[in-house]
């Protein structure tokens, strides 16, 4: 059912569990903190005879109480983002009506409210409900802080590795799509036209249709602001994929041998509204009618492939295609043109070959109309053109060829879009995580602080000090996300376009990133310690 996006999901689902997995670390973290400075409390339950167990409930309800308010709140700010992120979905892509919050959704989210509430509540209240009561009852801390303070630790660096995975992917996404955007196509989508219409079967017979395209194409010429018009079928990157064998006549082969190229008719004029280079001969013209010499134009691809080393104009290749009226004919190459990207974005040109629209008239081809200025401004003028050859006919599909390369492009960019804001959540969330434990860390070292600067420590050595935590995690956390990474980037592998999924640019820029995030997210607690009064912390001590 999923086809060849089964990859696509399975890297944007990978990439919503390592979002959860850092909400997670962060309200572990978050938990481990309220609980240390709930010792005295617990300290308390404990000596008037609540056991283990009672207390590991206690903290476990509040654990759950909490995960299920998140997923409430989530859930109405999911009904938002699903809202806007349909907005973004390419008209292209499959199954768009299905995407919805259903009672499936809201049942799958508050069961993995409760498991992450769980897996993730457990380990803080285990910790705290096994206090010592001597020493929590008279200081409110307890000495399993520093136990804490690693396990802290701990999230923080898996919180930081698992964000800059996802920040990797993000990058080496938009990196491939810049590519993509700018990739040489081998025509000028810029104020171009595409539009179909069609003619009735029992009105009209070859020559009659041939004579009407020769008429609306010569009229849609004079129309104000076209500068080029002509037709053609399948367009460049509408998914339409026609491969028809042939064979050289002077080097004739059993039919099971002979090779194939992509297949495409067009009309005179087609090629100058493209902007399709000829390289050598010459574009179809009037020359090329039905009951004459039979021509074809192949593109470079075709000429390097079968042509190596000789001029291809003036040879006669014969197609395994007619136009329904006997045995195909012998076809003069009269012309060499650029290599098109025809079917997708993301591959190569190959070997292609035109012939002209007159001699092989199979159903109404789509227009191709290069304009001056903004190709929808000449939309009206193209439909009474054709009303006035024949009112019956109708025009539709009228898009602009920068529409179609859109939606060549939507799918990946989608794709771009999402893990990039997975991404952008993960880099909030491990900020939010490495200030959350430098700030506790600066409040927990207070007196150690002000006992450092009693005894003559200046501020900058406080501050380098606390910089130096923060970056010791942050740089434990990159070197474990780096080689996550490395490990992970295979599963991009066919969704990225000239980019390597090892892409030492992207990873280094990334952990620039990320690195200089975590080092703001270390600074403003570290500034907060240098404000430390040394005489007021030992007073209150």
């Amino acid at each position: 059912m999923v086809g060849e996006s089964a990859r696509a999901l399975k890297l944007l689902s990978m990439a919503v569990g390592l979002v959860l997995l850092i909400a997670c670390a962060n309200v572990a973290n978050l938990l481990l903190a309220r609980s240390s400075a709930r010792a005295k409390e617990i300290a308390i339950r404990s000596a008037l005879g609540a056991s283990m167990r009672r207390l590991v409930l206690q903290l476990m309800t509040e654990s759950i109480a909490l995960a299920l308010t998140g997923a409430a709140v989530g859930t109405l700010l999911a009904r938002w983002a699903l809202a806007a992120m349909v907005k973004f979905y390419p008209s292209n892509l499959p199954r768009l009506q299905s995407v919805s919050i259903d009672l499936r959704v809201l049942l799958f989210t508050i069961g993995l409210a409760v498991i992450s509430a769980v897996l993730f509540g457990l380990v803080p209240a285990l910790r705290v409900s096994r206090p010592n009561l001597t020493e929590a009852m008279q200081t409110g801390r307890t000495s399993s802080g520093s136990q804490h303070n690693r396990f802290r630790s701990v999230l923080v660096v898996s919180q930081t590795a698992l964000g800059l995975m996802l920040l990797i992917g993000a990058g080496l996404l938009i990196r491939s799509l810049y590519r993509l955007a700018h990739v040489d196509l081998g025509f000028n989508p810029e104020h171009v036209l595409t539009a179909n219409f069609d003619l009735s079967q029992t009105r009209y017979n070859s020559d009659q249709q041939d004579r009407f395209y020769q008429e609306l194409l010569r009229r849609l010429r004079t129309v104000p602001g076209v500068i080029a018009a002509g037709a053609a079928m399948p367009l460049p990157l509408s998914n339409d994929n026609w491969t028809i064998s042939f064979e050289r006549v002077d080097h004739p082969l059993p039919e099971s041998e002979q090779p194939s190229a992509g297949f495409y008719i067009t009309s005179p004029g087609s090629f100058e509204a493209m902007q399709i280079p000829l390289l050598r001969g010459r574009f179809f013209d009037d020359r090329d009618q039905r009951k004459v010499q039979q021509t074809i134009i192949i593109n470079q691809a075709m000429a390097d492939k079968f042509f190596p080393n000789e001029d291809p104009i003036g040879r006669h290749i014969k197609i395994g295609a007619g136009d329904g009226k006997g045995r195909p004919k012998e076809r003069e190459v009269v012309g060499v043109v650029g290599n098109v990207r025809n079917i997708l974005l993301t591959q190569s040109p190959r070997q292609a070959y035109y012939v002209p629209l007159p001699q092989m008239i199979w159903s109404p081809p789509s227009l191709v109309i290069r304009t001056a200025g903004d190709p929808l401004a000449v939309v009206e003028d193209v439909r009474k053109t054709l009303a006035g050859l024949d009112a019956e006919a109708p025009l539709f599909d009228v898009r602009s060829m920068d529409d179609l390369l859109a939606l060549d492009i939507g799918e990946a960019k989608f794709q771009t879009l999402l893990l990039g804001a997975f991404a952008g959540i993960a880099l909030l969330l491990t900020a939010v995580g490495l200030y959350g434990v430098m700030a506790y860390s600066v409040v927990q070292r207070t007196r150690e602080i002000g006992i450092r600067m009693a005894l003559g420590a200046s501020r900058r050595d406080v501050l380098h000090m606390v910089l130096r935590r923060g970056a010791t995690l942050a740089g434990a956390g990159l070197t474990a996300g780096i080689v996550g990474a490395l490990c992970l980037t295979s599963l991009l592998e066919k969704m990225l376009f000239d980019t390597k999924p090892f892409d030492a640019l992207t990873i280094a820029a990334v952990s620039g990133l990320l690195a200089a995030v975590a080092l703001l997210a270390s600074y403003l607690p570290a500034r907060r310690a240098t404000r430390v009064d040394p005489l007021v912390t030992l007073r209150y001590e």
